[in-house]
């Protein structure tokens, strides 16, 4: 039986759209693994540049809006330990619109799609994958690539090549 996975959601923008949410949604069920017979918990924010750029700097040092971040709770490593009953949170997604909106258009990728892949992406973030070295990017790449097939998304490495991304 897969995971229940619990979403604690907080929409800080009224560009989001439940139709936005449900795609979140589905993206991030589809990465999270079927550990053990686990509920999970992700607390998924949906909020605007302005605000993602005060999170960005305050976290990450850098005063600039970026399309997702990600804050693993440090739970996982627990997860031998950790009672079933009880749903495992994972960590924090924070994505921001306006920087989604304009990177789907400038890689020419229906925004869905787009913000399906951010999901991924920050997902396999709170699970532990990294993408400091050029063999963890690798490693991330081929991860992202496997879930979103599984999504039945098209690759969007090749529309991002030679574009500027935080992703």
């Amino acid at each position: 039986m897969p995971p229940k996975i619990l979403f604690d959601v907080d929409v800080q923008s009224v560009r989001w759209t439940e139709s936005d949410l449900h795609a979140l949604k589905r993206a991030i069920g589809q990465t999270i693994p079927f550990l053990r017979s686990f509920n999970f918990s992700v607390s998924l924010t949906l909020t605007t540049d302005k605000k993602i750029q005060k999170i960005n700097c305050e976290w990450r040092g850098k005063n600039k809006s970026t399309n997702v971040l990600s804050f693993p709770s440090g739970e996982l490593e627990n997860v031998k330990t950790w009672p079933k009953e009880i749903p495992l949170p994972l960590g924090d997604i924070v994505l921001a619109h306006e920087t989604c909106v304009r990177e789907a258009k400038n890689f020419n990728i229906p925004f869905h799609y787009y913000i399906m892949f951010l999901a991924v992406h920050g997902t396999l973030h709170l699970l532990g994958h990294d993408h400091k070295t050029d063999s963890d990017h690798q490693k991330m790449i081929r991860a992202e690539l496997r879930i979103l097939k599984q999504l039945k998304l098209a690759n969007p490495y090749p529309l991002m090549q030679n574009k500027n991304t935080d992703a």
